[in-house]
């Protein structure tokens, strides 16, 4: 049997672990970013604001929103590829 069940009513207790653990160690990389990246991260990422509307709600520029978004990608996989 594969790791996801065929029937995607309900997951299973394993299914549950992994996201568990994906989520915490999600938690774990938005903890070590400034405090200005995870307010990007919380708000366009998390929330799904578009980056027009975070750079009004946090006073900058719409480049500052998109170089914190790539910069935000470029650690996140830096930090997958080092999780393990």
């Amino acid at each position: 049997m594969s790791l996801y069940s065929m029937d995607h009513s309900e997951p299973s207790a394993e299914e549950c672990y992994f996201r568990e653990d994906e989520l915490r160690q999600l938690r774990q990389f938005v903890a070590t970013l400034e405090p200005r990246l995870r307010k990007v991260f919380q708000l366009h990422f998390a929330e799904g604001l578009p980056s027009r509307e975070v750079s009004l709600r946090l006073g900058c520029s719409v480049s500052e929103v998109y170089r914190a978004s790539r910069r935000i990608k470029g650690l996140l996989g830096g930090f997958l590829r080092n999780r393990n």
